[in-house]
């Protein structure tokens, strides 16, 4: 089932990171824009753990999946830090962190609900 390169799953969770980049700039921005830093802080692992509960259904490898769904918020991380090696080493974990706790957290709950049988 692979299409090239990438696998359909693979392509849809950069879209899904596209869509969560864009929920995080439109709420942070609502609640404070760049004037304030605790927006981005609150806001971010809360949307990437969302992000990751809806993609996770079929995690194998679980930090994979959290990186694939934090590829483009690491992108913009990495555009807006070259000057600063200390905000990458901590924003890399505020992102990825949170998707992998998500697909982690989705791989849980599936194997804990009772069968239908």
């Amino acid at each position: 089932m692979r299409d090239g390169i990438l696998d359909k799953a693979v392509v849809i969770d950069i879209a899904s990171s596209f869509a969560a980049a864009i929920i995080i700039l439109a709420v942070c921005l609502r609640l404070g824009g760049f004037n304030f830093f605790a927006p981005w802080l609150i806001v971010t692992p809360v949307v990437m753990f969302a992000c990751g509960l809806i993609r996770g259904e079929n995690a194998k490898r679980i930090i994979a999946k959290g990186v694939a769904l934090s590829t483009f918020q690491l992108l913009l991380l990495v555009l807006g830090t070259f000057d600063s090696p200390i905000t990458l080493l901590f924003g890399i974990p505020l992102i990825v962190a949170p998707a992998v706790a998500g697909a982690a957290t989705r791989r849980w709950l599936r194997s804990t609900s009772p069968s239908d049988v």
